[in-house]
């Protein structure tokens, strides 16, 4: 691919070398006071990031890393190695360190493992239009982008922060000297997007270091069990299911088997089924032999729940937090016993890999903790990473991928290669058409229900699907097509269903659902499709 040279402000100053060189003294003293310790992994990780930056075609640098295996390590190792090199022209007051999550504690994490002249340089969700406008006029530019599937989709975030800064288009890019190294356990869509533009981008498979204790190890130990509904409560009886009880005596089986006190942090869902699942809870443990403690937005005590977990307990004490808790955020581990995940019929996989299990991982475990989560989810994200996720048959659930026809691919995120390379078409080195609907199966009504106002209702605003009554014989009809109403109204197998996948589809009606039936003579069969944009 033809591009013009490179531009005459891409050459080494003396600014540049003073300011790094300080920089680099900071880093040494910063390493001195704070007991850092970097790792043969991080450095060979480091070396490859370099190897690419240095690389004048390469715009983008994806690596994938385990969670809590020392990302934030590799970016400090990087910085320090760039500070060190005397040909290097990216000056220390253009290196950022940016994310997605709106979460203050993985601002104030990430500061607190950074010198403080990188501290006016690192920017989260809610501080992105600032990071937009000081890097507008600026040139030589190295972003760190951290959880980088967060708010990755068009119009969030960081698509958002890119835009403002103007940077969409390669010769832009170029132009600047801009190159962008992101970094996730899970990148998701942005991954997908990425590889459709390799001649611009490079993907680093991260070793973690000695020692590290990975979730697959946690699950071939038994420390990794399977979450249940812990709150089980039905809006339409008003009751809460009997399965509820047995599913807490398990994890009281497990709380009761330490030795000593331990913490217990439990993810509940929100709003009223917070109150019951922690009354379930209550009433099934009873309160005098456990402590009960709320850390929430509006419940908390502190705002680092590791101000809680470092203080030894004096009895078993259950936390309950609500959306804290996921990626990027460390947990102490010394006092800690059984963590739980909040219970979805259709689970997220992103969301569990980065959720309480992965807080579990890394290279601090007490060799005691377990944590309730999915294991299906666990399953597959080691499928996906022993493929270094070029695995495309893997049903992986997430908010920018999708899987149609046994295929997995991506839906758009800022990393979509039509907001760099104006010359491709719409669906150049796309896996299928731009148009092609979201598909998602379900074995029950109450799954499609729960996937609707999990994934699709705060986006749509609607009540979503709606209770079908079964015709006389039993089975439920599917309306669809442009048939006679007399004919196409009628018992469906999924071929056809997926046949008029795009039918009725558009910016009004975004979403379609469908019965239909693996053996049409038998109502026993019925499953559910969803189709949406």
């Amino acid at each position: 691919m033809l591009r013009a040279r490179s531009p005459t402000h891409r050459i080494l100053t003396e600014e540049t070398i003073r300011k790094n060189t300080i920089g680099s003294l900071q880093m040494k003293d910063f390493e001195i006071d704070n007991m850092v310790s970097i790792y043969p992994n991080q450095v060979e990780t480091a070396d490859k990031i370099i190897n690419y930056i240095n690389d004048e075609d390469k715009l983008f640098i994806l690596v994938i890393g385990e969670t809590q295996s020392g990302k934030t390590g590799i970016i400090y190792t990087t910085i320090k190695a760039l500070l060190e090199n005397s040909n290097n022209i990216i000056s220390i007051a253009n290196i950022y360190i940016v994310t997605g999550l709106s979460s203050i504690e993985w601002k104030q994490q990430t500061k607190s493992r950074f010198p403080e002249f990188l501290h006016k340089r690192i920017f989260h969700q809610n501080e992105l239009t600032a990071f937009s406008d000081e890097i507008k006029d600026k040139h030589n530019i190295l972003v760190f982008m951290d959880e980088v599937q967060i708010a990755a989709q068009p119009d969030q975030s960081i698509h958002n922060a890119l835009k403002n800064a103007h940077l969409f288009g390669k010769d832009i890019l170029h132009e600047k000297g801009v190159k962008i190294v992101e970094f996730s356990a899970t990148p998701d869509g942005t991954f997908h997007d990425l590889m459709k533009m390799p001649h611009a981008s490079s993907k680093i498979m991260a070793k973690s270091g000695e020692g590290y204790i990975s979730s697959s190890y946690l699950l071939q130990m038994g420390r990794i069990k399977q979450y249940r509904d812990l709150c089980g409560y039905n809006k339409k009886t008003g009751q809460v299911d009997s399965s509820v009880t047995e599913n807490i005596l398990e994890l009281k089986l497990d709380i009761d088997n330490y030795s000593v006190p331990k913490y217990h942090v439990v993810r509940t869902p929100c709003g009223s089924r917070q109150d019951i699942t922690i009354y379930n809870i209550k009433q099934v443990v009873g309160e005098t032999h456990y402590n009960f403690i709320k850390h929430d937005a509006t419940n908390k005590t502190t705002d680092d729940i590791n101000n809680i977990l470092n203080i030894r307990p004096e009895k078993h004490t259950f936390v309950f937090i609500k959306e804290t808790v996921r990626c990027a955020k460390t947990l102490t581990q010394t006092h800690l016993g059984v963590s739980y995940e909040r219970y979805r019929e259709t689970p997220n996989d992103t969301t569990i890999i980065q959720g309480l299990q992965g807080r579990q991982n890394g290279y601090e475990d007490n060799e005691v903790s377990i944590c309730y989560t999915n294991i299906p989810s666990i399953e597959k994200y080691h499928k996906l990473l022993e493929s270094a996720f070029e695995d495309k048959t893997i049903d992986w659930n997430s908010n920018t991928t999708k899987f149609n026809n046994g295929v997995l691919s991506g839906k758009k995120t800022f990393n979509d290669p039509m907001n760099f390379f104006s010359e491709l078409s719409p669906t150049e080195g796309d896996e299928s058409e731009s148009s092609e609907p979201v598909i998602h199966k379900f074995n029950t009504f109450a799954e499609a229900k729960q996937y609707y106002n999990s994934e699709l209702k705060e986006k749509l605003c609607g009540r979503g699907p709606r209770t079908r009554i079964p015709d006389e014989n039993g089975f439920i009809l599917s309306t669809i097509g442009k048939e006679k109403m007399e004919t196409r109204t009628r018992v469906r197998t999924y071929e056809e269903l997926h046949h008029y996948r795009k039918w009725n589809l558009n910016a009004t009606h975004k979403y379609t659902f469908y019965p239909y039936y693996e053996d049409i003579t038998d109502n026993t069969t019925l499953k559910w499709v969803m189709f949406h944009n």
